[in-house]
């Protein structure tokens, strides 16, 4: 009896169900029986094995914090002009009217909102931003306009909680196999999305990203460019011309970007000077804490990069590789973080010879402009 009955709870359970990744994905899970990753029992850290939650924590925070550090320029003076500027920017007095939000946007936002995300280290829910009444609202609307006016984005806002993942056919005991899930304030998420609101606005006005780029934006799927690539190097093949790739892969491109040389490009770009600011102000003095078994590590500072988990994030970074060097004659693409340069011709040893010319000169940096 109870067989029959488990049967027709699970007919109906199928039945009533919907075509959508919510749906399917936990049916799938169940009929899998897989366990998820679990923790790994000990930390190889740099003076031995860690076996206590909190050790291991601040074992892995150690490995992470190395990762939030910016490269090493190789021009010094390039450096200092860039800084120089950057700093005077932030320093300059606005005098055009601070950018406002209504509270019927706010609430259009927050209404965007995914319910299953999971909350930063504040412990709010998005569910909880979903139904605030009316004159929270507006205090909350009221909050965002002061810090457009300030340029300032809020420090409770600014440190994550960091939980690991083993990463697929790597020894977990090592912290640099670990996966880190950046979990973040979801009130501050809210304010980033009220803020790519305007720096959207700014970059469709004024058609800034190159037409190379593909990811991390609208209707430009990574997919898309991948048929782009195969229809140049197609096209080539039938015309009996040879095609030569050099694929660029940035590691931890995320992690080690530059502040000072992205608030650059924004200035450049013409963004306006309190928006510019108040992006400096959002990946100026970020931490993080880890998570391991409930136990937290110390808060650790992230010198670069723009944080993982961030509203914001993928299109800061499309801006800062957003003038990466093009050549007559080679055929740029931009996947992400991975950009490609193709060239076709009738001569092979020239074809090779000219893009790895080009790879070479290629560097996420700032062009000085000065």
């Amino acid at each position: 009896m109870t067989r029959k009955k488990a049967l027709e709870r699970w007919e109906t359970k199928i039945s009533n169900a919907e075509v959508t990744p919510q749906c399917i994905w936990p049916i799938a899970k169940s009929l899998l029986q897989r366990d998820g990753p679990r923790a790994p029992t000990a930390i190889h850290g740099s003076s031995g094995l860690k076996f206590h939650p909190s050790e291991k924590a601040n074992e892995i925070a150690d490995c992470l914090e190395t990762q939030f550090t910016p490269h090493d320029l190789c021009d010094k003076n390039h450096e200092e002009r860039v800084e120089a500027r950057v700093q005077a920017l932030l320093e300059a007095v606005d005098e055009n009217p601070p950018l406002r939000i209504r509270p019927c946007d706010v609430q259009k936002l927050i209404k965007s909102l995914k319910l299953k995300k999971a909350c930063g280290i504040d412990g709010i829910p998005n569910e909880c931003l979903r139904h605030l009444p009316r004159r929270p609202l507006v205090h909350l609307t009221h909050l965002f306009n002061h810090c457009f006016r300030l340029s300032h984005f809020p420090n409770t806002w600014k440190e994550a909680k960091i939980i690991t993942l083993p990463k697929p056919g790597k020894d977990p005991k090592f912290p640099q196999n670990l996966r880190p899930i950046s979990l973040l304030s979801t009130t501050g998420k809210l304010f980033e999305k009220v803020i790519l609101k305007f720096l959207r606005k700014h970059i469709e006005e004024r058609d800034l990203l190159n037409a190379s780029q593909f990811g991390f934006r609208a209707r430009h799927s990574t997919t898309l460019q991948c048929m782009r690539l195969a229809d140049h190097v197609t096209l080539n093949f039938n015309n009996k011309m040879s095609t030569a790739a050099v694929f660029l892969d940035i590691e931890k491109a995320f992690d080690t970007t530059w502040h000072s040389g992205l608030l650059f490009k924004l200035s450049k770009l013409e963004f306006p000077n309190s928006l510019t600011k108040l992006i400096g102000s959002f990946l100026s003095k970020r931490k993080f804490r880890v998570s391991v078994e409930g136990e937290m590590s110390t808060p650790r500072e992230m010198h670069s990069g723009v944080p993982q988990g961030s509203v914001l994030s993928p299109n800061l970074f499309n801006m800062y590789i957003n003038d990466a060097p093009q050549t007559k004659g080679i055929h740029l693409a931009l996947l992400r973080t991975t950009p490609v340069y193709m060239r076709q011709t009738a001569k092979r040893v020239l074809l090779l010879k000219n893009s790895s010319m080009v790879s070479a000169q290629w560097r996420p940096v700032v062009s000085a402009g000065i």
